[in-house]
């Protein structure tokens, strides 16, 4: 392949920096969707995600955080049969708010303890997550 150079900058270096930049926007975009997936679905890269503790039906119906958090992850009130509980907001602003960072909210969906270590209410489920998953989560949920 000839190499033009133009001042000091060649068409060869120009189409791999655009072609890299493509890459990096492709994974950021792909990471955001699969982010989403979990959120709406409780579906990671490797099919439905696990969880121990929490409401069974979650499963059942192949759901995910959205459930209870709701589609733009303000919060809402839930009822299942004779439960009424409050989901909080998951927003970015709601969650550094309260003193989140991705350490404490990863521990928050796995663990299900609250940024001062508390458990929380047994309907939170502590999800399985993947590193991949975990990470496209984490983005998704700064979208908010």
């Amino acid at each position: 392949m000839r190499e033009t150079v133009i001042g000091r900058t060649s068409t060869k270096a120009t189409s791999l920096t655009v072609g890299l930049l493509f890459l990096v926007a492709s994974c950021e975009f792909d990471s955001i969707t699969l982010g989403k997936r979990i959120y709406q679905y409780g579906q990671g890269a490797e099919g439905y995600l696990e969880y121990q503790q929490g409401p069974d039906w979650l499963a059942q119906a192949r759901r995910g955080c959205e459930t209870c958090h709701g589609p733009m992850g303000r919060g809402r009130s839930v009822k299942v049969g004779k439960v009424t509980g409050a989901a909080p907001p998951v927003t970015r602003s709601a969650l550094v708010e309260r003193g989140y960072d991705a350490a404490t909210l990863r521990r928050a969906i796995t663990k299900g303890l609250d940024i001062t270590g508390r458990p929380m209410n047994w309907y939170m489920p502590r999800w399985q997550l993947s590193e991949k998953d975990m990470q496209a989560l984490l983005r998704y949920l700064g979208t908010f």
